[in-house]
């Protein structure tokens, strides 16, 4: 009986198979999903992109591999040995490439789509600049990328290998046309959904010419890009504040929780006995008495912070070694009451970045000169004889301004007012008026905090 069954169901399955030979198509065509959705709100696709490009930046697929080949961590003798340490490969980082291509990039994409076909200009715009940012950082780990005939999948599943060069700059591009997008009277914007800005334009608007000094900044290392700078910076429409930085937040809430954070629950003698510093950046901190070592860094039993150097066979010490002997050298990378809590967020343009792009600027000439240069040259463009005042906008007293360099600086000194009846060496009032300068030039000088601040970071950069 039951061989009889297999039979007929043998031959039910070649019949059905030869009918569908002939009538494949058809049959598909009245069964179609008449429920199935064709679009969908941008939004929706936007947040997905984003939770999935933070938690693959922050988590074991990607920030692993990357502190060990950004010799920011050595490991103990059972992880990334050898081409591991150096090579970020699309096995190192797990599911970082797909992340990027098919939770971030196709979704972006397709919310695009849908955006332009409302004329909602502004969520184009968050879409494009996200989109750029993920591509851009796609290629800064694995160099050549496919961009140009990415993620169309109906046209081609082998899409070519644009350069980087050519990545770089049609991400430029990409941001060029979300700026130009941007219109603040629009009610029309991805809000509720944009985990980042909750749809404050001005700010997106301040992150695009941010990243596009970042992008240029790279660039810079290869191409004659200091015009493209020059006009950045002088546009003056860059962060300008951390409240503008480009943050993923997480939370202390079950399933809101920093990956890195999980990871430690999961495997906490994994983070306490894995993790060492390196000495390319410990020793360099230390040798700078750099504040942030108790931040980066936990001090080993003794109290002190020792580096661990890394080898194509693993740390000299093992996993059990360290455990036994944890004054062999710093615990852990990471503290965990910093980098690693639940609610850390994933940084990933800061304004305090965006400040040190400006000073490398500055001190490596790309494109903009010191202040007293650029109002020398404006005048001598205009053959402007007599005496000019030229000085930075803003009014500050000595100890304001002796008090702001010591803050920006972070000095371990004070600065404390000397009464005028007390004799200086200065006179008691003294100012210099840019009125006329600027009447002739049209040229208003910058706020003397910020060129305070970029000649510090300048300063510091110089000595590193």
């Amino acid at each position: 009986m039951k061989r009889l069954i297999n039979k007929i169901l043998f031959g039910l399955t070649l019949t059905g198979g030869s009918l569908g030979l002939h009538s494949c198509g058809d049959w598909l065509d009245i069964n179609s999903n008449e429920l199935a959705a064709t679009k969908t709100e941008a939004g929706y696709l936007f947040n997905y992109a984003a939770i999935n490009y933070s938690s693959k930046r922050v988590g074991g697929d990607q920030w692993l591999p990357i502190i060990y080949a950004a010799q920011v961590a050595s490991d103990a003798d059972n992880w990334f040995v050898g081409a591991d340490m150096y090579n970020i490969s699309t096995y190192a980082t797990g599911n970082g490439w797909v992340t990027s291509y098919s939770s971030c990039g196709y979704n972006l994409l397709k919310a695009i789509e849908f955006a332009t076909g409302e004329n909602d200009s502004n969520s184009v715009a968050q879409c494009k600049i996200l989109l750029a940012n993920t591509v851009w950082e796609s290629s800064m780990l694995y160099g050549d990328i496919p961009y140009s005939e990415a993620w169309n999948i109906e046209g081609t599943q082998t899409p070519k290998f644009d350069t980087q060069k050519d990545v770089f700059y049609s991400v430029i591009g990409l941001l060029d046309e979300a700026l130009d997008g941007i219109d603040e009277s629009n009610s029309k914007r991805i809000d509720k959904y944009d985990i980042y800005y909750t749809g404050d334009m001005a700010k997106w608007r301040r992150l695009g010419n941010s990243l596009k000094l970042k992008f240029y900044m790279y660039l810079a290392n290869k191409e004659d890009v200091g015009d493209e700078i020059k006009a950045i910076i002088d546009g003056g429409e860059l962060m300008n504040s951390s409240a503008d930085a480009f943050v993923f937040p997480f939370y202390t809430t079950p399933g809101n929780q920093n990956p890195n954070y999980q990871l430690t629950v999961q495997y906490p003698d994994y983070y306490e006995y894995c993790f060492f510093a390196n000495p390319t950046v410990l020793d360099p901190m230390k040798a700078l008495d750099d504040p942030r070592i108790p931040i980066y860094f936990r001090a080993n039993a003794d109290g002190e912070y020792i580096s661990l150097e890394a080898s194509e066979k693993g740390s000299v010490v093992t996993d059990k070694e360290i455990s036994e002997k944890p004054s062999l050298c710093t615990e852990a990378v990471f503290q965990k009451n910093n980098l690693l809590r639940a609610d850390y967020p994933d940084v990933i343009c800061s304004y305090a970045e965006t400040m040190f792009y400006v000073a490398e600027a500055y001190v490596r000439g790309l494109g903009v000169a010191k202040d007293l240069a650029q109002a020398t040259l404006q005048l001598v463009k205009r053959r402007a004889p007599g005496l000019y005042h030229v000085a930075n906008s803003g009014q500050a007293t000595w100890c304001e301004l002796a008090a702001e360099a010591v803050r920006q600086a972070s000095l371990p000194c004070s600065v404390r007012a000397v009464a005028s009846s007390d004799k200086t060496l200065r006179a008691n009032y003294e100012v210099l008026s840019s009125a006329k300068y600027t009447a002739l030039t049209g040229c208003t000088m910058r706020p003397w905090s910020q060129a305070l601040r970029e000649y510090i970071y300048s300063v510091l950069l110089a000595s590193q």
